[in-house]
């Protein structure tokens, strides 16, 4: 095959144009044959041409991204079959060569990975000390206390797409919490379905961290029991600060699954600083539950008495929190109205004393959502006036089924406008509707977006997201790493990928010209560490031998 400048471009004319290509003289020639043809050297030349220009004109031909690396080499010709059907309808292709600056997807590279480059970005970035945005592990005490074994690796997200490929729940209860059941058995029953699920962003989280953590080649029936054994030898204190280490993370900021009790202590050496204030929003089991009254450490007798204790905690914990944590998108759509106390106060009053429980009956969803409504209002005064960021879940729900439609970060708009000195972190960039969140991030200045959980649920989608980003908002208002896992290995294997990921886009910047290698670097300390640093407050809160530099 004879070599062509990789800047050339075949394309197929419509039928009626066939004959008049061939009658000017036009080297392009039209063929259903896959062989190769004349062609113009350059792009450029070949759009100049005035035949071409007169397909142009009448909408017979239109580029078309290949989007695959998996091309001919640099010069060799890509050959399309035109459909008669389609000529027919007028729908021209253009045929690329193997040269990826014409054949780029939305989102995607524009030129072959530069694996140096990449390599050279992500030593940089591993200098730097994480800020991880957000997490919901145990105490290392809790961890030391349970049972362990490798299905405690599937506690968390993984055992969502075991489930989804197929594995009864029933059988992932048994795997995550038999203690009775051996290695070789949980293996057994999972085994099938990991193998469909294991080259997910999940399963390459949890591959990362065995092969780092633990010293072995992955999750297999030749590894389950040494795993195993593996990770119950690392109950022991320390374990957590030393995975910390080796993931490079500083200060996590940290989310307890549970809201009854008082707030955990709120840094100890050996553990990362804990930075939430836990939800208010949830005043469920009133009456009836002694340990919601006692977490409060006051009787809660009206509304005002709740708003007065939800007044204290904030007083109480404001100067070390860095943040009020929303969670409402799995239950609610996050559309919460500005309602007036009157409203709700007899409505709160007659539940507290009835006694009730959240999702149930009595009081209808209608009623709790006015609750809610009310309340998340509340908190966002007290946000205002004790300067703390608010984070929204959004997006993707984790677990099996729910209402995506429910967690869009455009319902919360109303909130943005009405809080303007309100700082919100937008969880997990709003996944699958990314493109609403920018539009939000670039217009509202108090709106940031944060990667927490995204780069496990789908890479490829996160690389295309953060390249969307940078070229639509600015680079303070995005936080580039939260792990969001309940066990410390997957927070591990989280962060891993998240640095590979932001090199590579970073690196692919850089190779088209958008940066330079130092730029990249001085942007990528901004996503993992600098902007959550400025927008959750943590200097002052964290102490600075914990925070680091």
């Amino acid at each position: 095959m004879s070599q062509h400048n990789p800047l050339q471009v075949l394309a197929i004319a419509v039928p009626s144009q066939r004959r008049k290509a061939h009658a000017t003289g036009n080297p392009f020639r039209v063929t259903k044959l896959n062989r190769p043809q004349p062609v113009f050297p350059r792009l450029h030349e070949f759009l100049a041409s005035k035949t071409n220009k007169a397909l142009k004109r009448k909408g017979f031909y239109r580029e078309r991204p290949c989007g695959s690396m998996d091309l001919p080499a640099a010069g060799e010709c890509a050959m399309i079959s035109q459909d008669r059907r389609e000529l027919r309808r007028g729908t021209g292709k253009c045929l690329y060569s193997a040269f990826p600056v014409i054949s780029q997807s939305k989102g995607e590279p524009t030129m072959p990975r530069d694996i140096a480059l990449e390599r050279e970005v992500r030593q940089a970035l591993d200098a730097v000390r994480l800020i991880d945005t957000h997490e919901h592990l145990d105490t290392e005490q809790e961890f030391i206390s349970q049972h362990v074994d490798f299905g405690r690796l599937f506690l968390h997200y993984a055992n969502c797409d075991l489930i989804s490929a197929g594995c009864p729940p029933k059988d992932m209860e048994r795997i995550q919490l038999d203690p009775q059941m051996s290695p070789k058995d949980k293996w057994r029953l999972m085994a099938p379905y990991w193998e469909y699920m294991k080259d997910t962003g999940y399963g390459r989280c949890l591959e990362v961290a065995i092969r780092d953590l633990y010293g072995l080649d992955g999750l297999s029936a030749e590894t389950v029991e040494l795993l195993s054994e593996r990770m119950a030898a690392n109950r022991r204190p320390g374990f957590y600060r030393q995975v910390f280490d080796k993931a490079g993370i500083a200060v996590a900021l940290w989310n307890r699954l549970d809201r009854l009790g008082p707030i955990p202590r709120m840094w100890t050496p050996e553990y990362d600083r804990t930075l939430f204030i836990q939800d208010m929003l949830w005043p469920a089991d009133m009456s009836t539950d002694a340990n919601w009254r006692a977490g409060w450490g006051r009787e809660i007798l009206c509304l005002d008495d709740y708003l007065e204790a939800i007044e204290e905690r904030f007083a109480a914990y404001a100067a070390q929190a860095s943040a009020l944590k929303v969670g409402l998108a799995y239950v609610r759509p996050l559309v919460f109205e500005d309602r007036a106390k009157g409203e709700i106060e007899p409505l709160f009053n007659r539940l507290l004393n009835a006694g009730w429980e959240r999702n149930v009956s009595t009081p209808s969803l209608k009623e709790l959502r006015a609750i809610q409504d009310y309340l998340l209002h509340f908190c966002l005064r007290q946000c205002a006036k004790y300067d703390l960021t608010v984070k929204f879940h959004t997006g993707l729900q984790e677990g099996n089924g729910n209402t995506i439609r429910n967690s869009r970060a455009a319902l919360l708009s109303n909130l943005f406008f009405k809080y303007p000195k309100v700082r919100f972190d937008i969880y997990h960039i709003s996944y699958p509707y990314q493109e609403e969140l920018l539009t939000l991030a670039k217009n509202f200045p108090n709106v940031a977006i944060d990667f927490c959980w995204m780069w496990i649920i789908n890479p490829a989608a996160a690389r295309r997201a953060l390249r969307e980003f940078l070229d639509a908002v600015p680079a303070n208002k995005i936080h580039g790493f939260g792990g969001d896992f309940i066990f410390v290995e997957g927070t591990y294997g989280h962060a891993i990928m998240a640095k590979e990921n932001i090199a590579r886009v970073l690196a692919e910047k850089v190779s088209d010209g958008e940066m330079t290698v130092e730029r990249a670097i001085t942007v990528g300390r901004w996503l993992l560490r600098d902007n959550p640093i400025a927008w959750f407050g943590l200097q002052g809160k964290v102490p600075v031998e914990v925070l680091g530099t």
